[in-house]
């Protein structure tokens, strides 16, 4: 039994930051945006640690015709909180008031900005492919409130404060995507473990 437990306790010793990655891993308070949204497209929104992630046009369980309706009507006209997506996000902050961080992408980003506009200072934001008519940005973006879109989005055209990333695809279904933006919101994993080695988080 002792040569159990010293065995047991040098295994522990040697790989505890192996340990400590697994249980970060395990709350997930930080993936890589596009996991995140991907998650969020099987049901409209997904909630991992301190973040919601919002949706674009899927509507909730995969229904897309409530969505539809929403971004003929309500966005146009600058309403995004008459949206099933923005009531859904409502619920789920009520629920979970550790929320810190929002990122969402086209309708998604319409509602994450509408909630950050209806609760200052309460959010971190990342937004995507954003449907915003926006003024040319001068300088830097702020770093609490990020916002991305790709060269021949037609639904993000007129977002003066986004970056416009170096994706170069002339179809603007894709060019209305996330999947090229590596990177933001990575966890960060000690590259000297084995779980850094074996185990990408943001495939999990």
């Amino acid at each position: 039994m002792d040569n159990f437990a010293r065995n047991l306790g040098n295994h522990y010793r040697q790989n505890r930051t192996l340990y400590a990655e697994e249980r970060h891993i395990g709350n997930k308070e930080k993936l890589e945006d596009r996991q995140g949204l991907k998650n969020a497209y099987d049901s409209g929104l997904y909630k991992t640690g301190k973040s919601i992630f919002i949706s674009g046009t899927t509507g909730k369980d995969g229904s897309i015709t409530r969505d539809i309706l929403d971004d003929l009507i309500h966005l146009p006209s600058r309403s995004a909180e008459n949206t099933e997506k923005y009531k859904e996000a409502i619920k789920m902050l009520e629920k979970s008031p550790e929320i810190t961080r929002l990122v969402g992408h086209s309708l998604g980003s319409a509602v994450t900005n509408t909630l950050d506009q209806n609760f200052p200072n309460r959010f971190e934001t990342t937004v995507y492919a954003t449907p915003a008519v926006k003024p040319k940005r001068k300088g830097k973006q702020d770093p609490r409130h990020r916002d991305f879109r790709n060269p021949n989005d037609p639904v993000s055209i007129l977002d003066g404060y986004a970056i416009t990333s170096n994706f170069n695809d002339t179809n603007p279904l894709v060019a209305h995507g996330f999947s090229n933006f590596a990177g933001n919101g990575l966890i960060r994993v000690n590259p000297s473990t084995n779980i850094s080695n074996g185990i990408n988080p943001n495939n999990m």
